[in-house]
């Protein structure tokens, strides 16, 4: 096998193993401790949502994977990744003002109720014949109303999310096209979700949208984060 050909065939995973490590050394040296362990769990967290590209195969896209299969270790790695990634642009701005007061059995609990809640949703859009990325499009988004319904006062967190994930998820997707310019056909170009603007496929923009708001919210009610207020001038 030449080095191109390999580099072509492993492409998913080259691009996700070092989208990790960059997020992870900004982490460690951008965060304080805390932030940057709760970068961490949220990515564990995220981990297992790479399963559910097992239903965009072939529709959405059909990336290289080892051996080949429909699923892969790849996708369970860009779910850790895409998991850090938009808490990490949550935290390195508001830093050390978000408060983080959980303990494992409320976390575990909360993870299981919201995650299979999602997941149902998601499930049940796939069993109607529901494009697979609209309908994933649409979990996020109700998703999202249901967590900022439940904790309000998280919407800082989520605007955040959604100001900066789409811009930098976009460079993110343009850079990997960029290092592995035939990556782009492993995507459904003439499907309405793989149709290309400036060069990266319509369905990343609209999932990086939904995405942003999505989980800093979802991260905010698992390991129950808040935004520290400031006490107003004047008051004691």
């Amino acid at each position: 096998m030449t080095m191109h050909a390999f580099v072509m065939n492993y492409s998913y995973l080259l691009s996700t193993v070092a989208y990790i490590a960059v997020v992870l050394m900004l982490g460690r040296f951008t965060l304080p401790r805390e932030q940057f362990r709760l970068m961490h769990l949220t990515g564990l967290t995220s981990a297992p949502v790479g399963v559910l590209c097992f239903f965009l195969e072939g529709n959405y896209w059909t990336p290289p994977r080892l051996g080949g299969l429909r699923i892969g270790i790849e996708d369970i790695l860009i779910g850790y990744a895409v998991g850090m990634l938009p808490w990490y642009l949550v935290a390195v701005v508001w830093r050390r003002r978000l408060q983080v007061r959980f303990h494992w059995p409320a976390v575990l609990r909360r993870y299981v109720v919201a995650g299979a809640g999602c997941d149902l949703t998601y499930l049940v859009t796939v069993w109607v014949g529901m494009d697979p990325m609209t309908g994933m499009l649409i979990t996020y988004g109700l998703g999202a109303v249901a967590l900022w319904l439940f904790r309000r006062g998280n919407w800082p967190l989520a605007a955040t999310g959604v100001l900066q994930f789409p811009v930098v998820w976009f460079c993110v997707v343009a850079f990997t096209f960029w290092l592995f310019p035939e990556f782009i056909f492993k995507f459904n170009l003439a499907g309405n979700w793989g149709r290309p603007v400036f060069g990266v496929p319509v369905g990343e923009i609209a999932w990086a949208f939904t995405f942003g708001v999505f989980w800093p919210l979802f991260t905010a009610v698992i390991f129950n984060v808040e935004i520290e207020r400031q006490p107003v001038a004047g008051q004691a």
